[in-house]
């Protein structure tokens, strides 16, 4: 065996220091001296010198060797208790050498072997040296790894791969692991074949398929129930649906087939009907009614005599009477039946008629009194009732006027059937008067109080003529004796109770 003494002291070791060999802790009962060398030569401080000592034994009985240096002889155990031998001895003057015995340690794949061993484990073999005999133990540590063999059944979707496969069928494929071991793998592999689906429809608008209204091609990958992409092709035809409108008018009164109904009245209707592609056809119209024309003639009435009568129905665009004309207006001089047809701007007519039935009461030709002379100062009232409208000519408008100044006065008059009428009267008024007090009604009911109607003179005359007139004109009664005054009949009737003139 091979050793190094190394010197850490100041003081030389000296020629021939000994240096032992135990085969145990010399410190320790039971240990052996199995060999002495000297140093030669001597050894300086602080230096160190390598020796080489053969030692007479078997490896195996030397596991460990206690080398001692300057031990003098002591018994053992050696005791390095005092500072005297410690310093004698040199400090940690004790070394300890190993004998190593080899072990191997190896990792082989399945399959090979070392020294004949093939599995996973730790060998020990004891080995004679054929040359000196001598023992040695040899320590095998094998890892023994294993061949990767895998095996899969896969089924994958056209257009992947696996391992580089991308047919169905049976592979093996081998490979080196990290470790430089084999490894198989045995695959049995199946390719679905693509999914695909080709859809050719022709719909009408407004219908989806897989929700596309328009037409066109598309195509759509989505996920198959298998896991694999499944591939449809749809090519759709979608054809229009017509939508015609139509404006139409009409009169009222008038109709338009429309939805298998005759219509009147104004709104939007829809026909839903079929084209040659089976799609459908809306038939939008848009109908308005315009309302007849009402022409108006008026109620049927009566006219009065010599007179003439103005019709007019109202303003429209063209008018076609009864008896041919086409005036806005028709002028009636007698009884009978007119009718007019008008039409308006959008050509819808209507008609309307009006019958001329009687001749109302004539305004009498004389409805005043005869002209009158008057005392001055005094007043004439004149009277006239019974009539719808009046026109004076000193301008009132009331039935009566009062007369206080000599002059024409004229009456216009309307009745009230719209007759109308006109009469005028000469007032005069004179300086020599005889007083004539005259009453404005009397009772001819033979009750001897008030029953004539006369006037009061209290004066002789030379002449006098008193009359009496119904609210008519007609002279009732006349007289020229002052004495005598009228007592309500007429022709031996008694007359109504009414307005008179005298």
């Amino acid at each position: 065996m091979n050793f190094c003494v190394w010197n850490t002291g100041y003081d030389s070791l000296p020629h021939g220091t000994p240096i032992s060999f135990f085969n145990g802790d010399p410190r320790l009962p039971g240990a052996v001296r199995i060999g002495l060398v000297t140093l030669s030569g001597g050894l300086a401080g602080n230096c160190q010198r390598c020796v080489a000592y053969n030692i007479t034994g078997r490896f195996i009985d030397y596991p460990r060797i206690y080398i001692v240096v300057n031990n003098d002889g002591a018994v053992l155990p050696l005791n390095f208790t005092t500072p005297f031998i410690i310093e004698k001895n040199y400090n940690n003057n004790i070394g300890i050498a190993t004998i190593s015995f080899p072990t191997i340690t190896r990792t082989i794949c399945y399959g090979d072997n070392v020294f004949g061993y093939t599995t996973s484990g730790v060998y020990v073999d004891t080995l004679t040296n054929p040359g000196n005999g001598c023992l040695s133990i040899r320590t095998l540590r094998l890892t023994v790894r294993p061949n990767y063999v895998r095996y899969d059944t896969l089924t994958i979707c056209a257009g992947q791969s696996y391992m580089g496969h991308n047919a169905t069928g049976n592979y093996v494929d081998r490979f080196r692991t990290s470790e430089g071991c084999d490894s198989s793998f045995y695959t049995n592999l199946t390719v679905r074949p693509p999914l695909v689906a080709r859809i050719d429809s022709t719909v009408c608008e407004g219908a989806a398929v897989y929700g596309h209204q328009t037409t066109g091609t598309f195509v759509e990958v989505f996920p198959g129930s298998t896991g694999c992409d499944s591939t449809r092709t749809l090519r759709l035809v979608v054809n229009p649906v017509r939508r015609t409108t139509l404006n139409k008018e009409i009169c009222e009164g008038d109709s338009l087939f429309v939805q298998g109904q005759w219509k009147r009245i104004s709104g939007t209707y829809y026909d839903t009907l079929r084209t040659y592609l089976n799609c459908d056809s809306i038939l939008i119209t848009n109908l308005l009614v315009h309302p007849k024309p009402k022409p108006d003639l008026g109620i049927n009435r009566g006219i009065c005599p010599g007179d003439s009568l103005l019709l007019n129905p109202g303003t429209f665009d063209s008018y076609l009477w009864n008896d041919g004309s086409t005036s806005p207006e028709f002028i009636v001089h007698g009884l009978g039946t007119y009718s007019v047809t008008v039409q308006d701007a959008f050509n819808c007519t209507n008609r309307d008629t009006v019958k001329i039935l009687n001749y109302y009461p004539a305004v009498p030709q004389i409805f005043l009194p005869p002209d009158s002379s008057l005392c001055a100062n005094n007043i004439v009232e004149l009277r006239v009732p019974g009539y719808k409208t009046y026109a004076w000519s000193n301008g009132g408008t009331q039935s009566s006027i009062q007369v206080t100044q000599a002059g024409v006065y004229t009456l216009r008059v309307i009745s009230n059937y719209g007759c109308k009428g006109a009469d005028s009267i000469r007032v005069f008024f004179f300086d020599n008067c005889v007083p004539i007090q005259v009453p404005n009604a009397f009772t001819p009911n033979r009750d001897g109080k008030n029953d004539v109607f006369m006037p009061l003179v209290t004066m002789p005359l030379k002449e006098y003529r008193f009359l009496v007139y119904n609210r008519s004109g007609t002279k009732v009664f006349e007289t020229r004796d002052r004495f005598k005054g009228w007592d309500g009949r007429f022709k031996g009737m008694e007359q109504s109770v009414d307005n008179y003139v005298y």
